[in-house]
């Protein structure tokens, strides 16, 4: 297969994964609130809690599910990709790679909150893990600093857990991939699916 080919694979098959990343984040929210005893309704890119106490740990319990939901997901992910033979990229190898990169999430988020930071002069208080770190009474990068750093790794070792011949088309089809499939969910398809 040529490296225009693998490039537009990897493009199509992290086209979805935004939408599947949001919505089981989401997920990772609605399942804490009923683990708090109440309930939620999903939206396209959040969760809106019903019957959750509004106590402070319940609240950092239902802010938390969703980063530990993606996080988990990606551990997984790696923990098969670890374990599945180095030599080839079959489907069970793209599938753990894919779940593998969901650690992508706060690497993403570090890198758009140091873009707040620098075009802003503050720091940013959206988002789980900052809203967590204030919360807490924590410094604004107390979370989100460590994470995108260890995601980072993560990435890097998901990357790394592939053949060499498709690294860098993974990572050329799969960014632009990844950012256009996040646009078409943000902007079409999740407000139409998901209101």
């Amino acid at each position: 297969m040529t490296t225009s080919r693998r490039i537009a694979l990897a493009f199509l098959c992290f086209l979805p994964m935004a939408a599947i990343g949001t919505v089981s984040h989401e997920l990772g929210h609605v399942a804490a609130y009923h683990a708090l005893g109440g309930s939620a309704v999903l939206h396209f890119a959040s969760a809106e809690p019903v019957g959750v106490p509004g106590s402070l740990l319940s609240i950092a319990i239902s802010i938390a599910g969703g980063p530990l939901q993606t996080m988990i997901t990606g551990t997984i992910g790696l923990i098969c990709l670890w374990w599945l033979p180095r030599e080839g990229l079959d489907y069970r190898k793209w599938i753990a790679m894919l779940l593998a990169l969901f650690w992508s999430r706060e690497t993403f988020n570090l890198l758009s909150g140091l873009l707040t930071y620098f075009s802003t002069g503050s720091a940013p208080w959206m988002g789980d893990e900052y809203r967590l770190a204030y919360m807490l009474g924590w410094g604004s990068w107390s979370v989100q600093l460590p994470l995108g750093l260890l995601g980072l790794a993560a990435c890097a070792l998901a990357i790394w857990r592939i053949p060499k011949e498709w690294r860098i088309p993974v990572v050329a089809g799969g960014v632009p991939g990844s950012l256009v499939g996040f646009w078409i969910w943000m902007s079409l398809l999740g407000p139409m699916l998901l209101p």
